[in-house]
């Protein structure tokens, strides 16, 4: 079987969401814990879950003629809504990734940012995954008739 980018698209696109869900629950323990090492694997968790949201868009750009083409009229709508929700919302992953990154590194010289950075990179991350949520619920209707109950014109207006 060959390995194509709708393949990797739909292994990996869960990352942004259910990883980033986990790192910054590991996040929020860390700093109720107050432990900086705890907080330092949880940032680096964000970091990357956040980050990978590029490998996502590029797969996802990647597959769009091929999915567009196994669609009906309505999935190629959802495909449509789908691409323009991940186009506004992964500027946020990246948010979340320099924020994580800063609450990181940050720190080694300036050592009372530690705390303002992780509470950014923590609500900036939340605010990522619930929009990762909102791609994903166009995404899964593209190629999943069952699951729509709308149009997309109908969710926007």
């Amino acid at each position: 079987m060959k390995l194509t980018f709708e393949h990797v698209h739909v292994m990996i696109n869960h990352l942004p969401i259910h990883g980033l869900a986990i790192a910054l629950l590991a996040l929020a323990a860390a700093m109720v814990i107050r432990s900086r090492p705890a907080q330092l694997i949880a940032l680096a968790l964000t970091v990357f879950c956040s980050a990978m949201v590029l490998l996502v868009s590029y797969t996802g750009n990647q597959a769009f003629d091929a999915v567009i083409a196994l669609t009906d009229d309505a999935g190629t709508e959802w495909l449509d809504e789908h691409s323009r929700r991940a186009g506004l919302v992964a500027p946020v992953y990246y948010a979340a990734a320099a924020f994580g990154l800063a609450a990181i590194f940050l720190p080694l010289r300036w050592p009372r940012c530690a705390v303002p950075l992780a509470v950014i990179t923590l609500a900036l991350g939340a605010a990522a995954m619930l929009g990762g949520g909102w791609i994903a619920r166009a995404g899964g209707q593209i190629r999943h008739p069952e699951l729509r109950e709308e149009t997309p014109a109908k969710v926007e207006g």
